[in-house]
């Protein structure tokens, strides 16, 4: 059943309202990640002793931590809302099917990617982290010793084991996945 409004046709089914704090959460996170690489001590979650956000109310505002909860609980509600609502595992088993190769295929793209740049030596998070004062860049990528093999680690961690062993290491954000 779909229901018209302003020219589209819209799902019935979906949870809009849902679906639409979900995105707010991500573009919390979003912030809340810029924020750590590039304005650690105003973000305030890894230096509190400079007595930036955190533990006042706009942290609300930049707190990814909580927001990325909150997208996993919508998520998992709007991602089993059919099934539940039928009481049917059905469209459950269905959707997970379909979903694997709707992610595996950006994945591994992204990956492949992130070992190219890994390859030609292009990532510089440890030496901006030296001028931003963020210890949460130097958690990234620290194994330069692949050299050439970037590629091959970078598709394989995106076609599989990034879903196998929740493997992240060319795209950290991958942790989610698993």
């Amino acid at each position: 059943m779909t229901i018209k409004s302003a020219g589209e046709h819209v799902d019935a089914t979906r949870l809009v309202a849902l679906e639409a704090v979900r995105g707010w959460a991500a573009i919390l996170v979003f912030v809340s990640h810029f924020m750590l690489a590039f304005t650690p001590i105003t973000h305030g979650l890894l230096k509190p002793e400079a007595a930036g956000l955190i533990g006042t109310p706009f942290f609300a505002l930049v707190n990814g931590t909580a927001a990325v909860t909150l997208f996993f609980v919508l998520s998992g509600f709007v991602l089993t809302y059919r099934a539940l609502e039928t009481r049917a595992l059905e469209p459950l088993a269905r959707s997970a099917v379909k979903r694997w190769p709707r992610l595996v295929f950006p994945i591994l793209l992204v990956n492949l990617a992130s070992g190219g740049v890994a390859a030609a030596g292009l990532y510089f998070n440890h030496d901006l982290s030296i001028y931003t004062g963020s210890d949460w860049l130097t958690w990234f990528f620290k194994d330069y010793s692949l050299n050439n093999d970037h590629l091959l680690h970078a598709g394989a961690e995106g076609a599989l084991w990034t879903f196998v062993n929740g493997s992240a290491y060319y795209n950290s954000n991958l942790w989610t996945i698993w």
